[in-house]
């Protein structure tokens, strides 16, 4: 009896810790790679009563919003629907009356990279392996490939000829390249001496690490 009153009293917790999250800040949007979309890097600040729209570091369109329980109605025409399913995990989905399924557009809360002790200096020109789920990734960051030795992720889908770090707002980025225009970027939780640990990549759940090459 007393097990199940523990899991009825850490499942209203769970529930008020989540609803309790504020919506306020910047979240980057997690999509499979190369997806037909208007932005590569689609990350947006909600402040207040404004929505700030960026492509990466790019502002595109300042919008006037306002926030009700669940949902946010933009310019009086469009209002879509938001829950969080998660530790700073925000979904969105748009707006009907008549309910429709659609998938939710899945926000991550971008927050500041950690740096780890005795970093120092630039991480440019450094090598890295990375173990994922279908190949082990090799690079050297800032290194142009050819189209011959280009950078391929097979699952999901990403070729790139570029891999750098790039930062905005506190936040460094895993930044993959096409014809010099970033693709998709990984945010990156910790840059260590020996390591880089970075999440957002689809269908790989959590963290993954990126060992230097020494």
């Amino acid at each position: 009896m007393k097990s199940k009153i523990w899991i009825f009293l850490t499942s209203i917790f769970i529930f008020i810790s989540l609803n309790a999250q504020d919506i306020n800040g910047k979240w980057i949007e997690f999509k499979i790679p190369n997806t037909i979309r208007s932005k590569q890097v689609n990350i947006i600040e909600i402040k207040n009563d404004s929505l700030f729209s960026y492509d990466f570091n790019q502002l595109q369109e300042k919008t006037k919003i306002k926030i009700s329980e669940n949902s946010i109605s933009l310019l009086d025409t469009l209002k879509v629907d938001y829950k969080f399913s998660g530790h700073n995990i925000l979904e969105l989905r748009p707006y009907y009356k008549n309910k429709i399924d659609d998938d939710p557009a899945i926000f991550h809360r971008l927050l500041p990279t950690k740096l780890g002790s005795n970093v120092k200096g630039d991480f440019e020109g450094s090598s890295y392996t990375i173990q994922l789920e279908k190949e082990i990734l090799s690079f050297k960051l800032g290194e142009k490939r050819s189209i011959k030795d280009l950078i391929r992720i097979y699952y999901p889908p990403l070729v790139s000829n570029m891999v750098s770090i790039n930062s905005f707002a506190g936040t460094s980025f895993l930044c993959f390249y096409q014809l010099g225009i970033i693709r998709y970027a990984f945010p990156i939780i910790e840059l260590k001496k020996s390591s880089i640990v970075i999440y957002g990549i689809p269908y790989h759940k959590g963290e993954i690490i990126l060992s230097k090459v020494e």
